[in-house]
């Protein structure tokens, strides 16, 4: 790699490390949802099925100050970020999309962008 490329990741990281930091230090507002219900709604918004760690990770979107998502191809993350994004903007919660890190906070999503 060169090394313009490592300073862009390094930038990136440093970045993003500055915004989870900004994001815990932030209160929580609780959100009001039938978390079942909103699950349900999503998989038939989308005639999908999600499969239990999917449901899983969505309930802890709507509880938890961070959650971050990883996993490798084919794992179904897109699917589960679509179904956050989607509950959480209909209970009025901001998203912020950009890039490959996906940072979810309570307050507000941020996906911050490399380089």
């Amino acid at each position: 790699m060169r090394r313009s490329t490592f300073k862009s990741l390094h930038t990136a990281e440093a970045a993003s490390a500055g915004r989870v930091r900004l994001l815990l230090g932030t209160e929580i507002r609780p959100i009001s949802i039938d978390i079942e219900r909103a699950i349900t709604w999503f998989e038939e918004q989308q005639k999908i099925t999600l499969a239990e760690e999917q449901k899983e990770a969505i309930r802890k979107a709507a509880t938890s100050k961070l959650l971050v998502v990883t996993g490798g191809p084919g794992t179904g993350k897109t699917t589960l970020v679509n179904g956050i994004i989607r509950i959480l903007e209909k209970k009025g919660r901001r998203i912020h999309l950009g890039g490959r890190l996906l940072v979810f906070g309570h307050r507000t999503f941020i996906v911050p962008r490399a380089g």
